[in-house]
């Protein structure tokens, strides 16, 4: 009979403590975007913009959780900081806010728990899918404008977009109740018109003054590139980063752990 209720005490602690891997936390760091105007610039000072955002996590187990976040960050490209001489010449630039809500499925490569003493740290997998807004903007004579609804390649485009976020990070855990993490997650989108830059230069002759200026700004205005050549790569769609530490609370009151050995 002791041995019964022992037992039960460690099943009643055993479900308090699959209630108690939930956590509710936040997160500061950089974001930046690669495509036409950033082909390959990871962690470029000058396209490095503050992110942040908050998550809620449950704690399948030890080696899986689940994580839904909120994001807020910045992404930008500036043809005349490339070091490409095509690119100095197309001479094009965009800044865009960007808004991302997320559902992330994490692996731990370590058993990692916040009741155990010994399962304190480990490095993770992270992937999922989200959705995303997004609005490039581009300066003309001193006046800030909202590419997409300028159409600078004549054609219309959604400023709402999926993506497939996949990265890695590193778990560690200040106390039984306050928990951190240091992830970088690349995000492969949708689009490629984070950047308004795709496909050709349009015809002028179905344009506006506006949208002329900002559709062409090479720099050697007596040869300026013609319509119907390439304005950027549309095989590829562009990807953007989040790469941050994060802060977690763990929701609920510590399990009582039963130690009973029979007798």
């Amino acid at each position: 009979m002791k041995a019964l209720i022992l037992i039960s005490l460690c099943f009643i602690a055993s479900k308090s403590h699959s209630q108690s891997t939930y956590e509710i936390g936040g997160f500061y760091g950089r974001s930046y975007y690669l495509g036409e105007l950033n082909p390959t610039g990871h962690f470029k000072s000058e396209f490095l913009h503050e992110a942040y955002g908050f998550y809620f996590r449950h704690a399948v187990n030890s080696r899986w959780a689940v994580r839904y976040n909120f994001s807020v960050g910045a992404i930008s490209g500036n043809d005349a900081l490339s070091n490409d001489l095509s690119a100095q010449q197309r001479n094009l630039s965009f800044d865009s806010k960007l808004y991302e809500g997320a559902f992330l499925v994490e692996f731990n490569f370590m058993h990692y728990h916040s009741f155990l003493y010994n399962d304190f740290f480990s490095p993770y997998m992270v992937m999922g899918v989200s959705m995303f807004r997004f609005n490039p903007k581009g300066t003309l004579n001193g006046n800030v404008y909202e590419l997409a609804t300028v159409q600078t390649e004549g054609v219309s485009y959604s400023r709402l977009g999926t993506a497939i976020p996949i990265g890695f990070g590193l778990k560690f855990k200040f106390s039984h109740r306050v928990l951190f993490a240091l992830e970088w997650a690349i995000r492969k989108s949708s689009t490629d018109y984070l950047d308004d830059v795709s496909s050709f230069y349009p015809n002028p002759d179905d344009m506006n003054n506006v949208a002329i200026g900002l559709s062409n700004k090479s720099v050697l205005s007596d040869q300026p590139s013609e319509w119907g050549a390439l304005r950027g790569n549309p095989t590829n769609r562009d990807w953007f980063n989040f790469t941050t530490f994060q802060v977690s609370i763990r929701l609920g009151k510590n399990p009582r752990l039963c130690h009973y050995k029979p007798e």
